[in-house]
């Protein structure tokens, strides 16, 4: 059991990684994978596309989806990790008990 702003804040984090997969990185797969290990419960999104550059997402002006997911992180209380290369995909590990 869990707040339900903690609980929408996890669900926008994943619609986000999903969305950005989706329109940016002309991925063929994107799996979203869920398991818990004792008392951690660690969510992954993984996609087989282009990957990005993140310096470069990050300070770009019109775009927001990185950094709306890591204000939804951190307002939640998540440990959020981005993985990416370009030409390589991206891996997106939410940490829910951080």
């Amino acid at each position: 059991v869990m707040p339900s702003a903690k609980a929408l804040n996890i669900v926008m984090v994943i619609q986000e990684a999903v969305n950005n997969a989706v329109k940016h990185s002309g991925s063929k797969q994107v799996v979203v994978k869920s398991e818990v290990s004792g008392n951690r419960w660690i969510l992954q999104i993984k996609d087989d596309g282009s990957g990005f550059d993140m310096q470069e997402a990050q300070y770009k002006k019109d775009s927001h989806g990185l950094g709306n997911m890591q204000e939804r992180a951190k307002a939640a209380g998540l440990t959020l990790a981005i993985e990416t290369k370009q030409g390589e995909g991206s891996v997106i590990n939410i940490d829910v008990n951080a």
